[in-house]
Order: structure tokens, then C-alpha cells, then sequence
């Protein structure tokens, strides 16, 4: 009888063991990466307003009659505009979309239209950002107060246009001015402030040395 009533402590004490749980594991959350929605827009400005050319506003212009009898709105730029089909509408802010159709010739030496450069008609006209470092400042400059759905003629000084190298590729020469007959069909997109880019577009500013003892 002892030894069963050993044998039934000893199963008792067995089954009163608690057993050791493993050890709970815990997995890291995953690290955010996804860019927040207004760091991306950021981001996206950034990129735009590299790829632009800030330029300045015509500000007033003056109505100027010249020896042709011609009369153009003269502004201090040396740009002239004549504005062929007015329109009350909006003009297009710096950054944003403009479709354009356009003739582009040079000058007869006295703000007419001379030998033809080249042209974009209606079945293939030409978008591109107003600013872009791919268009004329000039042509840029003169489409910035152009009203959508209007007509307007553009003459543009050289140095607004191609300058001392001229565009030998298009026969334009040294120092020539410039005509475009241009239609502005329509403007979309969002504006970009006209600034020049701030320094970290180009790279962080190099480190201070040290100074002297």
C-alpha cells in the first residue's frame, strides 16, 4: 500500500508541473516608406520648376506707331506685341500648359514679317510648359499676358531670342530679331511660382572649413 500511495504522489506531483511556454516572439512593424501625399507634390514642384526659366513680367506697355505706320504695344524688354483677336479670358501663369499654334519669321528690319523659320499648324500644334527652358524666353515672355483663344503677333528682340549664336540650324542668323503670328488655343495645368530654383535643386552648399585657430 506504500508503494502505491508513493506511485499516486508521484503521478499527483507530475500533473501539478506547469510547463514552460515557449518564449512569445514579436516581429518589428514594417518601416513606412510610402511618401506622404503633399511631400510628393512638393517633390513633383521641385522638379518642374528645374526643368523652367524664371522670367520677368512685361510689366506696362506703351503704344508705340513706327515708321511703317505700324502700331504695337512696346514694353521695356524691347518685346512688341500686337494683339490680333482679342479676348476677356485669363492669361497663362508661369508653369502651366500652353497649346499654341505659331508661325515664326524673321524680321524685314522694320518689325515685319521676312523669310519664314518655321511653323506649327492646327493638326500638330505645340504644347509645352510656359518657361521651359526649351522655348525663346522672349516667346515665353510675350505668351504670359496672351488671353486664351486669342491671336497676337510677337516680335522679340535678339537678345531674347537666339542671341549672338543665332540657330544656324533654322538659318537664323547672329544677333536677329524675331516675328511669331501665334495662336494660344488653350492653357491647363497647375502654376509654378516664378522664382529661380532655391539652392538645393543644384545640391546641398559645401561644408564650412574650419576656421583658424
Amino acid at each position: 500500500m506504500g508503494m502505491a500511495l508513493g506511485m499516486a504522489l508521484a503521478v499527483l506531483a507530475c500533473g501539478c508541473k506547469k510547463q514552460e511556454a515557449p518564449a512569445p516572439t514579436f516581429k518589428m512593424p514594417a518601416v513606412a516608406t510610402a511618401t506622404a501625399p503633399e511631400d510628393a507634390h512638393y517633390e513633383e514642384q521641385k522638379r518642374i520648376i528645374a526643368e523652367l526659366t524664371p522670367f520677368p513680367p512685361l510689366g506696362d506697355g506703351q503704344l508705340t506707331k513706327l515708321p511703317n505706320g505700324d502700331v504695337w504695344v512696346k514694353y521695356g524688354c524691347g518685346i512688341m506685341v500686337q494683339d490680333l483677336r482679342p479676348k476677356d479670358e485669363i492669361p497663362p501663369q508661369f508653369g502651366q500648359f500652353v497649346r499654341i499654334t505659331y508661325t515664326e519669321y524673321l524680321t524685314d528690319g522694320a518689325a515685319r514679317e521676312g523669310r519664314m523659320v518655321r511653323q506649327a499648324k492646327t493638326d500638330a500644334p505645340w504644347d509645352f510648359r510656359l518657361g521651359s527652358k526649351d522655348v525663346l524666353k522672349g516667346l515665353s515672355m510675350g505668351l504670359s499676358t496672351m488671353k486664351p483663344q486669342t491671336r497676337r503677333r510677337i516680335f522679340i528682340p535678339p537678345e531674347l531670342a537666339y542671341g549672338e549664336k543665332g540657330d544656324p540650324q533654322s538659318g537664323v542668323g547672329p544677333d536677329e530679331a524675331l516675328i511669331f503670328d501665334v495662336e494660344l488655343l488653350s492653357v491647363w495645368g497647375e502654376a509654378m511660382p516664378n522664382v529661380p530654383p532655391p539652392p538645393d535643386f543644384i545640391g546641398p552648399p559645401a561644408p564650412r572649413k574650419p576656421a583658424a585657430p
